[in-house]
């Protein structure tokens, strides 16, 4: 039995979070022997922790390099590959050193490329090069993000390649009536309203500030009775933030327009729920928020950076890049949804090609499958070591 360490920064929240346990659960499925370790807070970890426990896997946190080495030493484990599942080019950093040192295969993952981080951590770049040189091999979740590691970050040009993000058959299921009806009872949103879904953690890179201004244009509209907006993904991360976000929309007089929840483990039923989707984002990588609607047929509104031009093609919307035109994003995106609301025809048209595109590109065993692959080749490039 192969024996795999999958390290990862990620704090259980968001894209990299749901990839980690996509992947964990395929490689427990093929019977490799798996060893998590979270280089992450804890208590913030907390609730992934839960699900590796159910796997039966066993779980390791920890916060220094000194952690790590004592891991790895006091197991005295065969260790065939190490993957780190990054969220950002420097994650992991002096644990990809170690493996390096101790010549341990390992496959890079990089869920998140933001360039501005290139400059900022500039005087580690050489050292990321030498990384990158002597990974098996480096994935990217998107095409934007592959070029920005061989423009920004030193990956060099024989490396890197592009594995889309995919999701569960959960979200390929068509709406069911049944569930639209029970949720908005639930949340008590009327079923002739237009409710417009937003499904990522609230904090300033996912552009909730646009849609704040978005609803400031909407008041304003003949329109503005008939719609609803959702908000999934109240946490921990910015509760200052949604504070801010709770009181203006009530100067505005929209709290009854407007519904704020915290992250849910059933997104597909609030999917099935919603008309519009909407994702105004400063920065990604290659959203699973996009993914899950375009698979459940909603049309989706999204801002042009990173990914998301990829992700979409041709289908929904794309707004302007908000890292450019911040003030103009809250008009763009209501008159996109007055657009839509008045021609529910073209709505569900482009919700249609939304859901083909996502069919052919973005179902989670096409993601696994590419991924084994690599870990398979991964693997034949090197016997079995021992680390005592």
């Amino acid at each position: 039995m192969k024996s795999i360490i999958f390290i990862t920064d990620d704090p259980g929240v968001g894209g990299v979070h749901q990839y980690n346990l996509s992947i964990s659960k395929i490689l427990r499925h093929r019977k490799y022997k798996l060893m998590h370790i979270r280089d992450v807070d804890i208590e913030i970890a907390k609730n992934d922790q839960l699900f590796f426990e159910k796997l039966e896997q066993p779980v390791h946190f920890i916060k220094n390099l000194e952690d790590f080495n004592n891991l790895l030493f006091k197991s005295n484990a065969h260790i065939d590959l190490i993957i780190f599942s990054n969220s950002s080019p420097f994650s992991n950093f002096e644990f990809k050193r170690v493996a390096i040192n101790c010549n341990i295969p390992f496959v890079v993952v990089e869920g998140l490329v933001e360039p501005y981080l290139s400059f900022k951590h500039s005087k580690y770049l050489p050292e990321l090069t030498f990384h990158y040189q002597n990974a098996k091999e480096v994935i990217a979740v998107s095409q934007d993000n592959l070029y920005s590691l061989y423009n920004f970050f030193g990956l060099p040009s024989h490396k890197g390649k592009v594995i889309h993000y995919g999701r569960p058959e959960c979200f390929f299921k068509e709406r069911q009536i049944a569930i639209r009806q029970r949720i908005r009872q639930k949340l008590g949103i009327e079923e002739d309203k237009i409710v417009c879904i937003t499904t990522a953690r609230i904090e300033e890179r996912k552009g909730y500030q646009y849609l704040l201004d978005a609803i400031r244009h909407l008041i304003k509209s003949e329109l503005w009775h008939k719609l609803h907006f959702l908000w999934i993904g109240g946490s921990f991360f910015a509760p200052q933030l949604e504070e801010y976000f709770t009181k203006q929309i009530q100067n505005l007089g929209a709290q009854k327009k407007v519904t704020i929840l915290e992250q849910q483990p059933n997104i597909a039923d609030y999917l099935d729920a919603a008309d519009i989707f909407i994702l105004p984002s400063k920065a990604e990588g290659m959203p699973l928020s996009i993914m899950e609607a375009m698979a459940k047929g909603i049309p989706v509104i999204a801002s042009a950076v990173n990914g998301i031009p990829e992700e979409l093609g041709d289908t929904g919307h794309l707004l302007p890049d908000p890292n450019v035109n911040p003030q103009g994003m809250g008009l763009q995106i209501a008159e996109t949804i007055e657009d839509w609301v008045t021609r529910p025809h073209k709505r569900l048209a482009e919700g249609k090609k939304g859901r083909d595109r996502a069919k052919l590109m973005f179902k989670e065993e096409h993601m696994t499958d590419r991924t084994l692959q690599v870990i398979k080749q991964a693997l034949l490039q090197k016997k079995r070591l021992y680390i005592s």
